[in-house]
Formats: structure tokens, C-alpha cells, sequence
């Protein structure tokens, strides 16, 4: 515990990020204990399934991820530490391991763990970082994450900030972490990027986007409706006609509606 008072870890970007910028400057001067995390359940599960989590990873891309430490990666950066689930051996860089729920998705812990993603690259200096995840028990998936100047500059400023108060014992009002959500949607992921068509003003695609839309709604009332004139159709029925529309019943069973061409 001592030792995590020391410096800035993964975990605590992710904490600052999350608005709980409060609770650990307390934890980093002193004035409160660390949450003691041995009986809480996620993480705990988190921990004992990485050795599954490691397993998966290798079979689903043939690298192969060592422990923490085996590593021989920087961890020290300034104040801002980083212990490594495990490194990549063939690539020396490192890998993050995490378990969340089935519901969860991809995009979203992608986004929920940026932070600590970029905070590993910024200390270890690699170009990028895995993330390997198990949702549930049911699924794996996997990423590749850049390292990406502009977001760790941001966050850079805002981790040495925060650390200053830390170092002064100075209480911080407010840490301003608005532009980090925004400038992650622009990071690689895979070696490829995101396009937000509302910030580049792309006129074509924004007006094809509308119409899109427009003509969803459209298409979805449709089918609704074509579900209400099937079920108005009785089982012992094998055609219905009326209001400019035919209804058969197939050989299997099934109704066909279609446009009757002549009432047309």
C-alpha cells in the first residue's frame, strides 16, 4: 500500500478519468486507507482467470504473453508506474488482461480502459498495447491498441497536475478531463481508424446518412404492417386480396404479401 502512495499507477488514470480524482488524492497523502480489494468479487475473478485469459489470446493469435515479471519493459516513467499483466515476448510489448460481464462490449471497454492503456505506452514507451478481454463465459476478444501522442499529452498534463497536488498536499478543486473521450475516439484500434462524419463537415455521407434514416422509418413501418395483414389472415385461408394488396399461402405454409398488380 506504501509503495502505490508513491507514484501513479493504471489504475489510478483510469480512477482520475472516472471523476474519482477526490478519493485518491486522500489514498496518495495519507488521509485514507485503499480500498482493500481481496474480497471484491470482479476483481478477484478478473485475477484468477488471466491464465485462461493468456490462454485464449495465444490461441486466437499465435503470440505469446509471459507474466509481469519476466518482462523487460520500462515501468517507471517520472511519477507514473505500471505493472503489467503480462508482455508479449515476440513483440515486447505489453498485453492487459480484463473480465467483465457478457452484456458488455468491445467499444465500450476499449473506452473505459484507455486511460490505463495509454498510461502503460506512455511508461513502457512501446508504439502499442493488448487488450485482451473475457466477457462473461462465453466469449473472448481481443484488440490491438496505439499508442497515441496527442491523448497521452493530455493526459500526461493531467496525471502531473494531479500529482502536484499530491506532492504540495494541496486539495484539487477541479481536473478538467472533457477533450481525453473525445481524442480516444480517434486512436487506432487494429491499425484502423474511427471517422467521426459530423466533425469533418462530409457533406455526401451526412446527407446520405438522413435520407437513410428517412427511408428506415419507412422501411420498418412497412414490414410492420405487412406483420398485421399476415395475422389478419385466417389458417384455414390459402388467399386473401383487398385494398391493392395479395396474400398466398405457400406449400410450406408461409404467407407471401405482395403489391396486387392488378388493382393496379
Amino acid at each position: 500500500m506504501k509503495d502505490r502512495r508513491k507514484s501513479l499507477g493504471g489504475s489510478d488514470a483510469n480512477r482520475i478519468m472516472r471523476g474519482d480524482w477526490h478519493t485518491l488524492w486522500l489514498e496518495k497523502t495519507g488521509r485514507k486507507e485503499p480500498e482493500d480489494l481481496s474480497e471484491n468479487l470482479p476483481v478477484q475473478i478478473g485475477l484468477a482467470t488471466e491464465d485462461v485469459n493468456n490462454k485464449f489470446f495465444t490461441l486466437a493469435t499465435g503470440l505469446h504473453p509471459v507474466n509481469d515479471e519476466n518482462a523487460s519493459l520500462k515501468n517507471v516513467h517520472q511519477f507514473m508506474t505500471a505493472t503489467y499483466d503480462g508482455v508479449i515476448m515476440e513483440e515486447d510489448v505489453p498485453i492487459e488482461y480484463k473480465h467483465t460481464n457478457s452484456n458488455n462490449t468491445l467499444d465500450n471497454c476499449i473506452s473505459t480502459y484507455m486511460p490505463q492503456l495509454q498510461h502503460y505506452t506512455m511508461v513502457s514507451g512501446c508504439k502499442y498495447i493488448y487488450l485482451s478481454i473475457i466477457f462473461g463465459n462465453n466469449r473472448h476478444e481481443w484488440c490491438k491498441v496505439d499508442a497515441d501522442k496527442d491523448y497521452m499529452n493530455k493526459l500526461y498534463g493531467i496525471e502531473h497536475s494531479f500529482w502536484q497536488h499530491v506532492e504540495k498536499d494541496k486539495e484539487p478543486e477541479n481536473l478538467d478531463t472533457s477533450e481525453l473521450p473525445k481524442l480516444a475516439g480517434k486512436i487506432k484500434i487494429n491499425d484502423m481508424r474511427s471517422i467521426d462524419f459530423d466533425e469533418t463537415g462530409n457533406n455526401e455521407f451526412l446527407s446520405n446518412a438522413s435520407k437513410w434514416i428517412e427511408t428506415k422509418i419507412v422501411a420498418d413501418e412497412n414490414k410492420a404492417l405487412g406483420v398485421i395483414l399476415k395475422g389478419s389472415v385466417p389458417d384455414d385461408c390459402r388467399k386473401a386480396t383487398g385494398g391493392g394488396v395479395i396474400i398466398t399461402r405457400n406449400k410450406a405454409g408461409n404467407l407471401i404479401l405482395k403489391q396486387n398488380q392488378r388493382r393496379m
